[in-house]
């Protein structure tokens, strides 16, 4: 199976979608520019700096494949913040190993994240280039704009109840061409 690599790093779950199937909903855009989560402006991984909502459209679409991949994360109750931003750094870290392994299997690629750039301290945007431009990983919120309409999980975090336990669902999704191939910057910028 081609995507044994992602189960052996630790993704939960993944599956294939065509970039076709991304619905592409202004309205979150304007979420952006309304600065609901404070960073608009404010990094090289949302709006603006990743362009309109056209630009990342074509961006997307211009690859063969997407594949949408999560990880999960225990959470003692549903108020259990510490466990959200634990996961979710879990998480991060597993996009990195995600974005490593797929850097040896395509000559093209994106990764999608949820959420801004949290790599430096104090972000460059918008008077200095972004310094670690092969690690980006644009906001799938504010590049994408999107949605996903297939038989997966839309593409979001979320907070799910298992009795007796409660979960943190993340979402990732990673753009490629269909063939692996070796040598890939996977590079936005």
């Amino acid at each position: 199976m081609e995507k044994e690599w992602m189960e052996k790093i630790g993704v939960y779950q993944h599956g294939e979608i065509a970039p076709k199937d991304i619905v592409f909903y202004p309205e979150i855009r304007k979420l952006c520019a309304d600065n609901v989560c404070r960073v608009y402006g404010k990094t090289w991984a949302c709006p603006p700096a990743v362009g309109t909502l056209d630009v990342c459209r074509e961006k997307c679409c211009s690859f063969q494949n997407a594949t949408v991949f999560s990880g999960k994360y225990s959470l003692e109750d549903p108020f259990d913040y510490e466990g959200m931003i634990a996961g979710q750094q879990a998480f991060k870290s597993l996009c990195d190993q995600v974005h490593a392994a797929a850097g040896q299997r395509y000559s093209h690629f994106l990764l999608l994240a949820n959420g801004s750039c949290t790599k430096c301290k104090t972000s460059t945007y918008p008077t200095t280039p972004f310094r670690m431009p092969e690690t980006l990983y644009p906001a799938v919120e504010g590049l994408a704009s999107m949605s996903v309409r297939s038989h997966h999980k839309p593409v979001s975090i979320t907070v799910v109840k298992k009795t007796p336990f409660f979960i943190l669902d993340c979402y990732y999704m990673i753009l490629h061409e269909n063939t692996p191939e070796e040598n890939s910057s996977g590079v936005f910028l």
